[in-house]
């Protein structure tokens, strides 16, 4: 799951650097019940008159902490501008963790809640055979294998979608003499309904499929929300951190799996 999010900051919105030219870019991610944190630091530096380039941050002091620990992190010497924590971080659904992070002359501070797990995820179907199609006239075959995923949402929370072919040696539904490298991936926009709805016609690779639903907090959707924004017309970047622009977020999932298989 590591990576899915990372430069999802940069992609959504262009800076102001007449503004926030001095101020960090921070995108930090907590997945609850896990061990995992995706933390990167970096800054938007100018390099000419009509854009700029991320250059990251290696040096950043960064502390997280809950109600009951603190939790000093390292720079992961493998990724540049990740940091790690080394020791274990218990992310239980509920916690609020805090953000501390000083760089250059400024203290950057940032609060999120890890969001409580999704209840009744389900899928519609957990297996479909289908036959390689090799001609135009076989896509009929696919129209009605459609399949959802479902969960409760009674307060209408806002969650997404992941799915991904986990399979090691993927093989499209079209065989059309191309061979497929990479599994298929798709993740969704936020909603507050209580299900997804997914054709094979699009999901097109024989395989295993992990599908995650994810529970998010609302700085995650206003974020993801800016990015149908004018740019242009963007006075402030959109953030949840002091000192800081980008995002300090938490998620919560389940997941189930469903397989195409080759008939």
């Amino acid at each position: 799951m590591a990576g899915i999010f990372a430069g999802f900051i940069c992609s959504c919105t262009e800076f102001n650097m007449d503004t926030k030219e001095s101020l960090p870019v921070v995108e930090a991610y907590l997945y609850a019940n896990s061990q995992e944190i995706e933390l990167k630091v970096s800054e938007m530096i100018p390099f000419s008159e009509s854009g700029s380039e991320q250059v990251v941050v290696e040096d950043a002091q960064i502390v997280l902490s809950n109600e009951t620990n603190t939790y000093s992190l390292v720079h992961d010497e493998t990724r540049p501008g990740y940091y790690i924590s080394p020791t274990p971080i218990e992310m239980i659904s509920g916690s609020i963790f805090s953000l501390q992070m000083e760089h250059g002359t400024g203290v950057v501070i940032g609060s999120t809640e890890i969001p409580e797990m999704p209840v009744g995820v389900k899928l519609s179907k957990h297996e479909v055979k289908i036959s390689p199609i090799n001609t135009l006239s076989e896509f009929e075959q696919l129209r009605d294998l459609d399949f959802a995923v479902q969960w409760d949402n009674p307060d209408n929370s806002f969650y997404f979608v992941t799915i991904d072919n986990i399979s090691e040696s993927p093989q499209s539904i079209f065989d059309f003499g191309s061979e497929v490298n990479v599994g298929f991936s798709l993740i969704t926009e936020p909603t507050v309904e209580n299900m997804r709805s997914f054709n094979l016609y699009d999901i097109n690779q024989f395989g295993t499929y992990r599908v995650r639903v994810y529970k998010v907090n609302s700085e995650y959707v206003d974020l993801y929300n800016s990015k149908q924004q004018d740019s242009r017309n963007l006075n402030e970047p959109l953030t949840n951190l002091e000192n800081a622009n980008g995002i300090f977020t938490a998620f919560s999932y389940d997941e189930v799996t469903f397989k195409i298989i080759k008939d």
